[in-house]
């Protein structure tokens, strides 16, 4: 079973993935964690950096598809382990997966052929990468504003030396990401977890025993 979290930057993917983890220790399930991109520990995630850090040029003078390649691609060096662990009948944990570069991408397109570019960087990979599907999505509900503000908080990350990145620094394009993980969201195996109460975060606790709460009530396998 492959579970992802998911949201825009500075939502607490990282954060409440690792937690799910320690519960999922706690009941002793068997897991694997899993980080994506997977910075600096794959060829495709160096090339991921310099996107980030404008190496390619300013986002819009550069095809979606291009960059979708390069995520799926980070995903691809890692798709014998993940099968592997499934195989073993362990449960895989990610700090994002195949919907972040969709929510990612599709934003970028023009409007008639979004529904294009979300089916074929599905198709992309599921089906030519042939990286295996998520079971469920974890949705981190929290705005741009809020997460924005979040972002401002965090450390120098170890792929920028800068305070935010080419997605991060350009708020009309997040409010869009936002959006559009909110449309996937009307999937049947999204969980989505409000991550506001009225205009603050969340305790971190309180999210995660909503997050665990949520997941039960779906598969009892993590009662």
């Amino acid at each position: 079973m492959i579970i992802a979290f998911e949201g825009i930057d500075g939502s607490g993917k990282e954060t409440q993935s690792k937690l799910f983890c320690e519960y999922l220790k706690s009941i002793n399930k068997d897991f694997l964690y899993m980080d994506f991109p997977a910075y600096n520990k794959t060829f495709f995630s160096k090339e991921i950096i310099k996107y980030l850090n404008k190496e390619y040029g300013n986002m819009d003078e550069i095809h979606p598809k291009f960059i979708a390649m390069l995520y799926a691609g980070d995903r691809l060096e890692f798709k014998d382990k993940i099968s592997q662990g499934l195989r073993d009948g362990k449960i895989i944990v990610c700090n994002r997966y195949t919907p972040s570069n969709i929510a990612h991408q599709v934003v970028k397109a023009k409007k008639e052929e979004k529904e294009e570019l979300r089916n074929w960087i599905q198709t992309l990979e599921e089906e030519i990468f042939k990286i295996p599907k998520y079971d469920y999505v974890v949705f981190l509900d929290v705005p741009f504003d809020a997460s924005d503000k979040m972002v401002e908080t965090k450390n120098t990350r170890e792929y920028t030396d800068k305070d935010k990145d080419i997605h991060e620094e350009n708020e009309p394009y997040m409010r869009k990401v936002y959006n559009e993980y909110q449309t996937l969201s009307l999937s049947s195996n999204w969980i989505k977890i409000s991550c506001m109460d009225g205009d603050k975060i969340k305790t971190i606790e309180n999210i995660s025993k909503e997050t665990i709460k949520a997941i039960s009530v779906i598969d009892n396998v993590f009662m």
